[in-house]
């Protein structure tokens, strides 16, 4: 829950009172979502877990959700121990178990949460209760106040672990306690003072060079800690079956930002990449035949119109036939605070042709050399990293503008590893 939906590079801020849930070792745990229904972004996000003895997180879900007007989300669900309650709670239960909630409309306050033990009959729901679905939620605005009703089955109490039994809590009720019976109801009224305003809505990107343009998606040189350069001589080869996971991705967005971006995955095809004193001496091939999300409307997606079978959809290649000597750009950039900031890339003209959905096109991309390796051993990879633009024309999108400016990105891993030796037949 780190980015959009629709889009695997483009990372959610972070909203509400929640945190991100990996490595929390946890069975189950809540993610409250709430997207825009026009263009499903990510507007607000939390995640909801019960807090063990140790301050660590325990299991927690949630069945039940409605939208309050004014602005909140009332929910109900189950947990195991540690329930985070607000001061106004209804019991001095244990906090584990049924409970009830209210949030903030964007998810960043908890204005109500409190366990209810005994609610939630299984006489009542026919065993749905000891999942915790057995509560309806209503709400509305009554003499110009926010007004949620929580109702469920009713009993007696919730037995505890100590043998004693925590009593169901009633505040002003319509009967002072449990009659016995199959049919006994719990309502739960709660009043929410007025929200408070909503800060001002994230105003759109502009038009111009996106995340996998060569301006945005590069990174600068750092004079303090000078890359690491292979030996001269050193020579990367682009195999399709060593290593044996996906080495090349491909990401493609409209500069207009109109459309959900692309991405498709692969690995080479074959190739080698040579570092010498003159340059690097290159000529590879990658393939990406995987798409991403190729199922549903893929008329959002800039390249989607491409997809006609989700299951066997075009590959996109990459034949890059000479790379260039390295070379020095200055680049200016927007930092995430909003600062106008400037970098010193290093990048390589280089010559190549890009293939899909039939069409053969010439490009001459910028392309990034990262190297890496062992700490304790030589350079054993290049990352290599071609940054171009097509027009929506040359790639024949139907339904995107012909002179729509379309960033493409396709990044590719070489080793100087030796390819596996074969396994002998048995």
């Amino acid at each position: 829950m780190t980015t959009e939906p629709f889009d695997v590079r483009q990372p959610v801020k972070p909203r509400g009172i929640g945190m991100n849930a990996a490595g929390a070792g946890v069975l189950s745990c809540v993610y409250l979502i709430r997207l825009d229904p026009k263009t499903y972004q990510v507007t607000a996000w939390t995640f909801w877990s019960a807090t063990g003895s140790n301050n660590k997180p325990n299991s927690a879900w949630v069945q039940n959700l409605a939208r309050v007007p004014g602005g909140a989300l009332a929910a109900t669900g189950m947990a195991a121990w540690g329930v985070w309650q607000t001061p106004n709670k209804l019991s001095d239960a244990e906090p584990w178990g049924e409970h009830v909630m209210v949030y903030s409309d964007d998810f960043s306050a908890l204005r109500f949460c409190s366990v209810v033990p005994g609610v939630g009959a299984a006489e009542v729901t026919d065993g749905a209760a000891g999942r915790g679905a057995a509560w309806g939620i209503a709400s509305g605005v009554v003499g110009g106040k926010t007004r949620v009703l929580f109702v469920g089955g009713a009993s007696a109490g919730r037995p505890e672990d100590d043998g004693k039994t925590a009593p169901t809590p009633t505040k002003n009720p319509a009967q002072e306690k449990f009659g016995g019976g199959w049919s006994d109801g719990y309502a739960l009224l709660v009043e929410l003072p007025p929200a408070a305003p909503k800060p001002a809505p994230e105003t759109a990107a502009a038009a111009g060079p996106t995340r996998a343009s060569f301006d945005a998606a590069t990174r600068g040189k750092d004079p303090k800690k000078p890359a690491a350069v292979p030996a001269d001589g050193t020579t990367f080869t682009f195999s399709p079956t060593s290593p044996k996971y996906v080495t090349v991705d491909i990401e493609a967005r409209d500069q207009e930002r109109k459309f959900w971006p692309s991405f498709l995955s692969g690995k080479p095809v074959s190739g080698a990449l040579k570092v010498t004193a003159a340059g690097p001496e290159a000529k590879f091939a990658v393939t990406c035949p995987t798409w991403c999300q190729p199922a549903g409307d893929q008329a959002r997606r800039v390249l989607g119109v491409l997809v006609t079978d989700p299951k066997a959809p075009p590959p996109a290649t990459l034949t890059v036939e000479a790379i260039g000597p390295a070379k020095t750009a200055e680049v200016k950039f927007t930092d995430p605070k909003g600062g106008e900031k400037t970098k010193m890339v290093e990048y390589h003209d280089a010559r190549a042709v890009f293939e899909l959905g039939g069409k053969k096109i010439p490009v001459n991309p910028r392309v990034t050399l990262g190297y890496s390796g062992p700490k304790d051993g030589p350079i054993d990879q290049v990352r290599v990293s071609a940054f171009f633009t097509l027009t929506a024309g040359e790639l024949g999108l139907a339904n995107v503008p012909p002179a729509a400016v379309i960033d493409v990105r396709v990044s590719a891993t070489g080793t100087t590893a030796a390819e596996p030796k074969p396994k002998p037949k048995k």
